[in-house]
């Protein structure tokens, strides 16, 4: 079998291709990832999808035998039924027949090679009772150990009262006794991939570094998103308790977004946020764009029994690190100092920016940047785009006859609700 292409390139529907050695067929295969413990979506491959990814294989060269659909989804009986229905309208026009399997049925068939689920760390979840003992014991316990390193984060700078205990991080996974927790602790190889997942979704820990020891030990949000509105709506998704807008600063002067969903779980969200002069074209129209995410997100949350919406400044080795997942929110995001930075920001009120530090200086520069950018798309009704949707949905005015440089924005930023579907 060969990787058909890299990624950019088209594929027709195809990742691998290759010769079946016991029937000789030509077979192609698809990889669609769905549910795959990402925190932010646990969506299933549709027929629709199957569908799309079929027609795309038609055009695959050599032509096709056998046609297969692998997801990290679950194993689904609807999609079986189409992949069947389609299998037989294919072999009534001399086509390939179309395979669908889920997880599920990887997962199973991983026993079977026991090579690849220790190359890959999964010996310990794929088959707790997997006949060469030695290396069972040796995955769950590096699997152990890593778990244990994650708790120990998540103590880092907390004080004695509250520190996590293994009784209070149970009681929160659901366990009924604290020891099974411990057992997972001590690698000893019973606990299956469902638990280990679950735990470390609970826990806001990267599946990826608890089970295979890559990436880093907390949950970043990896997606690139594109504009303030699906910024928005993943954050809106999740249902946080408290939203952070953490700041560089020095250097850059940069911001990202991170989200405690509970006591336990936050997300740290991998896209960051121009706050400074430190900006060229296409970053004048991103300090619009988060000043309109901001200004969003504190008129949708910031309520009695909502959210808590709060700010912080760090300096740039603890900034990154925390861009970055290596270490737990909690430890610089704890219950503390409010900085109100964000709250001049999506204002735009420069003059309430106070003090002759770097970081402030530069934040009321951002600012009068933002301002000059917001008066560009106050013009005609006429006058549509990705930018005018985000000022309405913000609550910013537009068709504004003052220039924006002097709109006293600062006044439109109350506890009253505006209908941003409107």
């Amino acid at each position: 079998m060969d990787l058909h292409g890299r990624n950019g390139q088209p594929q027709s529907g195809v990742d691998v291709s290759g010769v079946d050695q016991r029937t000789r067929a030509q077979v192609g295969i698809q990889c669609r990832g769905r549910g795959d413990g990402s925190a932010w979506t646990n969506s299933r491959l549709t027929q629709k999808d199957l569908r799309e990814e079929v027609a795309k294989a038609r055009s695959f060269y050599p032509k096709l035998d056998v046609f297969v659909v692998l997801t990290t989804g679950p194993n689904d009986v609807r999609l079986k039924k189409a992949a069947a229905e389609i299998s037989e309208r294919q072999a009534r026009d001399g086509s390939f027949e179309v395979q669908v399997h889920g997880w599920d049925w990887i997962e199973g068939h991983l026993s079977e090679h026991a090579d690849l689920a220790v190359r890959y760390g999964l010996i310990a979840v794929a088959s707790p009772d997997f006949h060469d003992a030695t290396t069972a014991s040796t995955i769950a316990k590096q699997i152990g150990s890593r778990l244990a390193t994650a708790v120990e984060l998540m103590n880092d700078r907390r004080s004695v009262n509250e520190r996590f205990t293994l009784q209070s991080i149970s009681k929160h996974l659901g366990f009924p006794d604290w020891r099974k927790l411990e057992a997972i602790i001590e690698g000893r190889p019973d606990v299956s991939a469902s638990e280990l997942v679950n735990v470390a979704r609970a826990l806001g820990i990267n599946e990826q570094w608890l089970l295979e020891g890559k990436q880093t030990p907390f949950l970043v949000d990896p997606e690139d998103y594109r504009g303030a509105a699906e910024q928005f709506d993943s954050i809106q998704r999740l249902n946080p308790r408290r939203i952070v807008f953490v700041r560089q600063s020095e250097d850059d002067f940069e911001s990202i977004v991170a989200a405690e969903i509970d006591h336990f779980r936050w997300v740290t969200f991998h896209w960051d946020h121009p706050t400074s002069s430190h900006v060229g074209g296409t970053g004048k129209y991103q300090l619009l764009e988060y000043c309109c995410l901001i200004r969003r997100l504190y008129r949708t949350f910031d309520h009695p029994g909502a959210c808590t919406l709060q700010g912080k400044h760090l300096e740039r080795a603890d900034f990154m690190r925390l861009w970055a997942g290596d270490v737990y929110p909690g430890t610089f995001l704890h219950w503390g100092h409010n900085d109100h930075w964000w709250i001049d920001f999506a204002e735009l009120a420069t003059g309430r920016v106070e003090g002759t530090s770097d970081s402030a200086r530069e934040l009321r520069e951002a600012i009068r940047i933002a301002r000059v950018v917001l008066a560009n798309h106050q013009g005609p009704s006429e006058r549509d785009g990705w930018m005018r949707t985000q000022l309405v949905h913000a609550g910013m005015p537009v068709n504004e006859p003052k220039s924006a440089a002097h709109y006293p924005l600062d006044l439109g930023l109350s506890r009253d609700r505006i209908d941003v579907d409107g």
